[in-house]
């Protein structure tokens, strides 16, 4: 169902519409009881219970794919049209949650239009349609992880 988020009932198996929109990937962080929405294009941040918005993040251009988490409220976001981006939870003022967003796609070193960011441990690897890449999350950049030619993997 592309044209927006559905609660579905498992007992019934009924689905009701609870937030309209055209959706790629969702993500519920517990941590700080939110739901990240990846749209195309956009991020949208929602109350997991009113079903909310309560933000519409401001500059990402590109459709979301894939959302995850570092467990300390700094999300990472893949899309299909060349962009990568970091997205912080900063501090709780008078007018709301204060959010950051960086498009770090000018510090990638390779060419793709498919970014999947995927935890392992505590490294993040970005998954390409050109290969797999370690992301450095201090500097910046990302590395290109080198086939193994004894073993023909990674």
């Amino acid at each position: 169902m592309n044209d927006g988020m559905y609660e579905v009932d498992l007992k019934t198996s009924s689905s009701r519409l609870v937030h309209e929109c055209y959706p790629w990937t969702c993500m519920y962080d517990s941590l700080n009881d939110i739901i990240l929405l990846g749209l195309d294009p956009g991020v949208q941040i929602l109350d997991p219970t009113s079903m909310e918005v309560l933000a519409d993040i401001e500059g990402v251009e590109a459709p979301i794919r894939k959302i995850v988490g570092d467990g300390k409220g700094t999300y990472w976001l893949g899309s299909i049209a060349d962009a990568f981006y970091r997205l912080t939870i900063g501090e709780v003022t008078a007018e709301g949650v204060q959010y950051e967003l960086v498009d770090l796609w000018e510090n990638l070193k390779f060419e793709s239009s498919v970014v999947e960011p995927v935890f392992f441990g505590d490294s993040l690897l970005l998954g390409t349609n050109y290969g797999l890449s370690y992301f450095d999350q201090i500097e910046q950049e990302s590395t290109k992880l080198v086939q193994d030619s004894l073993l023909d993997s990674l």
